[in-house]
């Protein structure tokens, strides 16, 4: 038995196809429908939309399309608090004005942050207990 959001987001669905995907993953992964599982979502556009190999890869495709588009706007509005926060209270974490701006200077190099976004994507990586083969050779 559905509740009235699911039934909505159903018709959500049928009546605006991968558009509706895009924003409800979107609004799914932004924290906004926490309660509404990505995995139900993707679940039910595939069971409603793809009927065909190709429109299955288009809804994974717009599925990882909405959910990255999400997430990375979540972070960049996480970033901008967090910079507007060490600008009012720069005294909370002992920064003097020289090391602010030698932290802001390093963390405006493009092969920095794209190497911070690498290892913060695979940290799991690290850890032997990840791969449990390859730890026991």
């Amino acid at each position: 038995v559905a509740s009235g959001f699911e039934q909505a987001a159903v018709h959500f669905l049928h009546s605006y196809g991968y558009v509706a995907l895009f924003v409800l993953l979107a609004l799914e992964t932004s924290m906004i429908l926490h309660f509404v599982p990505s995995e139900v979502i993707v679940t039910v556009a595939a069971a409603t939309l793809a009927t065909d190999t190709t429109q299955l890869v288009l809804v994974v495709t717009v599925s990882t399309l909405g959910a990255t588009a999400a997430g990375s706007l979540m972070l960049y509005v996480r970033a901008l608090r967090r910079r507007r926060f060490l600008d009012r209270h720069p005294h909370f974490f002992g920064l003097t004005a020289k090391r602010r701006a030698r932290s802001s200077r390093g963390s405006s190099i493009p092969q920095a942050r794209a190497w911070c976004s690498f290892f913060a994507c695979c940290h799991f990586s690290a850890r032997p207990s990840a791969f449990p083969q390859a730890s026991l050779r």
